[in-house]
């Protein structure tokens, strides 16, 4: 109401374009939602280990915590998990990965020291159990050359990249599932 209708509305996802329009905002508005079909670079060669690569909030509703869920289930021998962020889960998430050679923990890290850690990764996990928009750190990943595993939230599953796997956010079994089979096909080629 405050906005009213403005002349032309820019949405960054389809799936952001469909919640405000179901709900009536912007009614008289032209609408123009982005392309996510955009060009990206092929996917970095890979070698083993197999590097992962977690960039977000430390907390639930980024799925974290199904992602430790899940790396506990994997056989982790040419496996590693690299974990970018801050946030309340941190400590715990620090104390699960003590005892773990694979797991490295980079806490907060500046933006632009990101493009050396996402150059020295594979595939970007993205395990959100919110509903998603259009996340800069896939757009960030994908520049990068890095395969995407992400959960099909909101406006996530309108990546049309050739190297993204999508599993259920929240499932466990399918993450783990998308994990194995990625390593798998990049070892056995």
């Amino acid at each position: 109401k405050l906005f009213n209708s403005p002349d032309k509305i820019i949405s960054p996802s389809k799936f952001l374009q469909d919640f405000y329009q179901q709900r009536n905002f912007f009614s008289k508005s032209e609408w123009v939602t982005l392309d996510q079909s955009n060009s990206y670079p092929e996917a970095n060669e890979v070698e083993t280990p197999i590097k992962f690569l977690y960039v977000g909030n430390l907390e639930r509703y980024k799925g974290i915590n199904k992602l430790i869920k899940t790396w506990e289930y994997l056989k982790n021998d040419q496996k590693e998990l690299h974990i970018v962020g801050d946030g309340s889960l941190l400590i715990s998430t620090k104390d699960w990965a003590q005892d773990r050679e694979e797991v490295k923990i980079y806490g907060r890290v500046r933006h632009d020291n990101m493009a050396d850690i996402y150059k020295s990764c594979d595939a970007l996990i993205f395990p959100s159990i919110c509903i998603e928009n259009d996340p800069q750190v896939i757009v960030e990943a994908l520049d990068q050359g890095l395969s995407i595993l992400a959960a099909k939230t909101g406006g996530v599953a309108e990546f049309e990249a050739e190297h993204i796997n999508f599993f259920e956010p929240g499932n466990v079994k399918q993450m783990k599932e998308v994990i194995e089979n990625f390593s798998a096909n990049l070892i056995n080629g």
